[in-house]
């Protein structure tokens, strides 16, 4: 199963980090609970976090469906990837934690999270997501500085749904409501540019692979050390979809262009392991739309570079 080579590689790259994968008790049972005792990784409850919660709660009772996406014949899995949201916010404000990083699970981690916890800090970041497209922010990878600018995300998503169908398609511009099309929106309104991110605390992560890293905050501590994320992107071109798992695949809207150009493994600066770089700029995950997370791993993979 694919979320144990996520585990894996991100315990791997982060040996001594706090891990916690969420989910619901039925998805438990289908795991294997010594490897999350082997992996050093807690376990927590959705259930559990709804209960009582009045945003999930709110949520429920708002939500509806506009463009359906079905995976696997998931009839519900757009209600289920905004509710994650919901679901972080609650547990971020149980346990009080900051400076949090959620990761979907089918993600490669490549970075030293508490060096990039540093660079969020530095810059002084409440909440940073990737974009694929203008109208497509995807919560591959997100930073949240504290359930307080969590919950400002997951109410805003709600109050979205409270405007029905038709306002809120106008509101957001886009014919799908999803959590990919509210991100892209939230991001808009929050981090139109630079100098709005530094007011606001609302950043989008750097996907690009152009100059735009000269002015970006997040791209870099020093000037030698640039680093880009992977909304889906790289993750699609490099590994294919999961419908079409050995083809490239890109699309016109994306915000990267990655065609034409490879991935470069280099040796890690803690280890024996690599890391993959493209251009000569570190990436710190790759979103893998094809589940074939082994072809990306650090050690396991051929550190292959192209299909």
């Amino acid at each position: 199963m694919y979320i144990w080579e996520a585990l894996e590689q991100a315990r791997l790259t982060n040996p001594n980090i706090r891990m916690t994968v969420i989910l619901n008790r039925a998805a438990y049972t289908t795991l294997n609970a010594d490897k999350f005792r082997l992996l050093r990784i807690s376990v927590a409850f959705s259930d559990d976090l709804y209960n009582g919660n009045t945003l999930f709660q709110e949520f429920q009772q708002k939500f509806f469906e506009k463009g359906a996406m079905k995976p696997n014949g998931n009839e519900k899995f757009v209600q289920y990837v905004i509710e994650r949201l919901v679901v972080l916010y609650a547990y971020m404000n149980q346990t009080k934690l900051c400076n949090v990083f959620h990761m979907e699970n089918d993600n490669m981690l490549y970075i030293d999270l508490n060096r990039l916890a540093m660079r969020m800090l530095e810059c002084n970041v409440s909440i940073a997501i990737p974009r694929a497209a203008i109208d497509q922010a995807v919560m591959s990878f997100i930073f949240v500085k504290s359930s307080r600018i969590m919950e400002h995300f997951v109410e805003w998503c709600v109050n979205v749904f409270r405007m029905g169908p038709e306002k809120a398609v106008k509101f957001l511009n886009a014919s799908w409501i999803n959590d990919m099309t509210l991100g892209a929106r939230y991001l808009q309104l929050f981090a139109t540019s630079n100098e709005q991110s530094k007011v606001t605390g609302v950043f989008e992560l750097p996907t690009w692979i152009n100059g735009r890293n000269e002015s970006c905050c997040l791209c870099k501590m020093t000037q030698s050390d640039p680093v880009i994320f992977d909304a889906c992107v790289l993750g699609q071109y490099f590994g294919g979809t999961f419908s079409n798992p050995n083809k490239k695949h890109w699309e016109m809207n994306r915000l990267v262009d990655p065609r034409g150009l490879l991935l470069d493994w280099r040796p890690s600066e803690y280890g024996a392991h690599k890391h993959p770089y493209i251009i000569g700029i570190k990436i710190a995950n790759i979103h893998v739309h094809s589940k074939k997370l082994t072809r990306f791993s650090s050690i396991r993979g051929s550190q292959f570079n192209s299909l």
